[in-house]
């Protein structure tokens, strides 16, 4: 399984949010393009989060209307932006990992 999935709970439920294509080009329209993207987890937006989750995991349009409801119930929506920002930084890199910054190497002899 090498698919480069990201999971997000919600509600004690696991969503597995799959980097697929149909998911970029959904996000990139809900968002503007790939730039709107970046900034978008620091405003904590349940519609943007369920937009996500929803584009992710391929979930229909009453399941995303509950899950609105079950983000906004449980909180959860504080704690996911972790996972989500990890997710949309594989759609940007064309559904890969992003590869760790070596800002901070120090082997350089720095």
């Amino acid at each position: 399984m090498d698919d480069h999935a990201v999971e997000v709970e919600v509600d004690g439920e696991v969503f597995r949010l799959v980097p697929t294509l149909q998911a970029a080009q959904t996000l990139s329209r809900h968002f503007g393009g790939f730039t709107g993207m970046i900034g978008v987890l620091r405003k904590v937006d349940i519609d943007d989060q369920v937009a996500i989750i929803s584009a992710g995991a391929g979930l229909n349009v009453k399941a995303a209307s509950d899950l609105w409801g079950r983000l906004w119930r449980s909180g959860d929506y504080q704690r996911t932006a972790g996972p989500l920002s990890d997710y949309l930084g594989i759609l940007i890199n064309g559904g890969k990992p992003l590869e760790p910054s070596k800002a901070g190497d120090d082997s350089q002899g720095n």
